[in-house]
């Protein structure tokens, strides 16, 4: 919750938290094989974002579910309104975002959101690729790392599919990789105009990088020429 410019995460909200993080994880575990590594990568605090892939249904839930902390949560203004996810969303406490648009309040809220010390969990691609495939990074995650200047702990999820979920519920217990990255920092951003854009973007596909070369090939997309 966003007061006077600052945030602080009410008790009601943490313990709701508390109550979908330990549901999903004992669901998700039942209905899945999931091989975890990397999570001694894990700072023991934040601030620092979080940046995954997001191929399937199952990314957003496995972060906010299995990461040591209470992540904050992003969510496109349209999950908002789809019935069960749009609920799910807003018991967590996700912020809203409409995509492929410059929002000045949703920046701000998460700017105060990590000064705070909490860590924000984001899809640089922007919302769920329609094949399990990286698409190219937005640069607007690189736009707020340049303006609170915090690192980047990659996170890749692989095994996931379009139809997974419905393979999962009918006992198939698909298996998946949830691998987190070393963390890492991005250089300044420097110059003006175009070159800055370029290298604000150059930053945000160096994001994605980190994530694509914890993926196997068939999972790289964009980024399978730029290793």
């Amino acid at each position: 919750m966003l007061v006077d410019g600052k945030y602080d995460v009410p008790l009601r909200l943490k313990l709701q938290r508390a109550l979908m993080r330990g549901f999903f994880g004992t669901l998700l575990r039942i209905l899945l094989k999931i091989d975890f590594e990397g999570f001694d990568n894990i700072p023991e605090s934040g601030p620092y974002i979080i940046a995954y892939n997001h191929t399937s249904l199952l990314e957003p839930p496995l972060v906010l579910a299995f990461w040591p902390t209470q992540p904050e949560g992003l969510s496109g203004h349209d999950v908002w309104d789809r019935p069960g996810q749009g609920q799910m969303v807003k018991l967590y406490g996700a912020t809203p975002v409409k995509r492929g648009e410059y929002d000045r309040q949703v920046f701000d809220v998460m700017t105060a959101q990590l000064k705070a010390g909490q860590s924000i969990a984001i899809s640089p691609e922007g919302g769920q690729s329609p094949v399990p495939k990286l698409r190219q990074a937005h640069a607007g995650v690189a736009f707020l790392i340049e303006r609170m200047d915090v690192p980047i702990i990659p996170v890749a999820v692989s095994g996931t599919y379009k139809g997974i979920v419905r393979d999962a519920f009918r006992g198939k217990r698909p298996e998946i990789k949830f691998q987190v990255g070393e963390v890492f920092s991005l250089p300044p951003i420097k110059g003006k105009g175009k070159e800055k854009r370029e290298t604000r973007q150059k930053n945000a596909d160096e994001i994605m990088i980190r994530i694509a070369l914890m993926l196997p090939e068939k999972y790289r997309g964009y980024y399978s020429d730029k290793l």
